[in-house]
């Protein structure tokens, strides 16, 4: 199995697990799931590039459908489809079922705890031979924000202004601190309003804010 058909069965599992409830997903806003969630738990050994082109071929094959990013501008095709929300449809439950083939996936002919929430691996049966497929399902995605935070105040050397850096810096830096708090103490409400407030200060710079995008994704918050 290439690393590409074993993105695609994973993506598949993946959306079809949270359809079905045994993936729950930490934030949901009810709009499906989230591109970049799918490449955090998903990516493997692929690039950005090679893996949004795995979700660009499910939705082209009708298998999974993709709801537009809710930031309205103008962003790249890759952008589009990473920052976008995706839920697998009928025609791809009847593949990941192992009901259907398709000749760019392996035939799928039964299906053994994929997406057990407990296990980092999911088994999968093609052909006859058991194949793991890496899930890597995290419950905790500290790390990700705190480098997404990290890339974001370096990021700011795009902005001409030592003042408006430094007001940015300032948001980000009370950011981190809202989000150092134990999960329970932390206030949506308080992130959403400091997203707001960073959006609207890095809506020219391409870079930091799609950087924005991906952190509210991994909060669930929507800009």
């Amino acid at each position: 199995m290439t690393p590409f058909e074993k993105a695609r069965i994973g993506i598949l599992k993946y959306l079809w697990d949270v359809k079905t409830g045994k993936i729950t997903l930490e934030k949901d806003t009810g709009l499906g799931t989230h591109g970049v969630t799918l490449f955090n738990e998903l990516k493997d050994s692929l690039s950005a590039h090679e893996f949004i082109a795995q979700l660009e071929y499910l939705e082209g094959k009708g298998m999974v459908e993709r709801k537009p990013s809710t930031m309205p501008r103008t962003r790249t095709k890759e952008d589009e489809l990473k920052l976008a929300w995706y839920e697998i449809n009928s025609y791809g439950i009847d593949i990941i079922e192992g009901h259907q083939t398709d000749p760019g996936l392996p035939n799928i002919q039964q299906i053994i705890n994929i997406g057990d929430i407990t296990s980092n691996h999911s088994n999968i049966t093609i052909g006859g031979i058991a194949t793991d497929i890496d899930t890597s399902i995290k419950h905790n995605d500290s790390n990700e924000i705190e480098r997404l935070l990290s890339e974001l105040s370096e990021s700011l050397e795009c902005i001409p202004t030592s003042e408006e850096r430094k007001g940015v810096q300032r948001l980000l830096e009370t950011m981190k601190l809202e989000l150092s708090n134990p999960e329970p103490d932390q206030d949506t409400n308080v992130q959403s309003s400091l997203l707001r407030r960073l959006n609207n200060k890095l809506e020219p710079y391409q870079k930091p804010l799609s950087l924005l995008a991906s952190l509210a994704a991994i909060l669930g918050l929507v800009l």
